[in-house]
This record gives C-alpha cells, structure tokens and sequence, in this order.
C-alpha cells in the first residue's frame, strides 16, 4: 500500500471529504493537493507528513 492509499484509507474511515481533510491539516493545503497524493499523481513531502 503507498502514501496515497493509506492517506485515502485515513481519510474515509474518519468520515472526510478531501476538502475537511485538507482543512485539519495545520497550513494551507489544497483539496487539489489531497486528491494528487490519493491518486499517486504527487508525493508529500517529509514536513506533511510530519503534521
């Protein structure tokens, strides 16, 4: 499993959208940037994941 499903995964079974996802994430993440890591088109860096 990579990042991007385990970040899915995360993601539904605490009940989110991408849009509320992006917005418990400390800084400005984009929904756009959520759906990118999901679907494996973009990789987080170190400091994401560290939030």
């Amino acid at each position: 499993m990579n990042v991007g499903e385990r970040l899915k995964k995360l993601r539904k079974s605490l009940g989110l959208t991408q849009l509320q996802f992006a917005g418990r994430i400390p800084g400005k993440i984009d929904q756009t940037y959520i759906g990118k890591i999901e679907g494996g088109r973009q990789y987080p860096s170190l400091k994401l994941l560290e939030r």
